[in-house]
């Protein structure tokens, strides 16, 4: 039982810094959000299979859920790669890829998009 505990105590210790920075890279509390598009994953096992994960840089980084629907788009309607984009955005939403019922997450998730502008360029 107390190696048990000790287990349990060690892996908390070791797990929750890299979580803590994989949940603030990732924006938590949502808010305003700007900067080049790095990376889009398009959430294929989650509802809707619609979604993309998307990956913003400097300024204002973070890894970020587009949603038809919910989110809004405004011009230049381009969410690839090297794009500028500057948004809002709030929750928090995962983002499965794979074929079901093989489904895993990519990453730490992020918030969802309120709304988004992107550049031409």
């Amino acid at each position: 039982m107390r190696l048990l505990a000790i287990l349990f105590i060690i892996s908390w210790v070791l797990i929750t810094p890299i979580a803590a920075v994989a949940l603030t890279f990732s924006n938590p509390t949502g808010g305003i959000f700007g900067g080049r598009i790095i990376l889009i994953i398009p959430c294929t096992c989650s509802v809707p299979p619609t979604m993309l994960k998307i990956t913003v840089g400097p300024p204002k980084e973070g890894s970020f859920i587009y949603i038809p629907g919910i989110s809004t788009l405004y011009k230049f309607y381009k969410l690839l790669p090297p794009s500028w984009v500057l948004g809002t955005s709030l929750g928090r939403r995962e983002c499965l890829v794979g074929i079901p019922p093989a489904c895993f997450p990519a990453g730490a998730g992020g918030t969802i998009i309120k709304m988004t502008g992107t550049s031409l360029f």
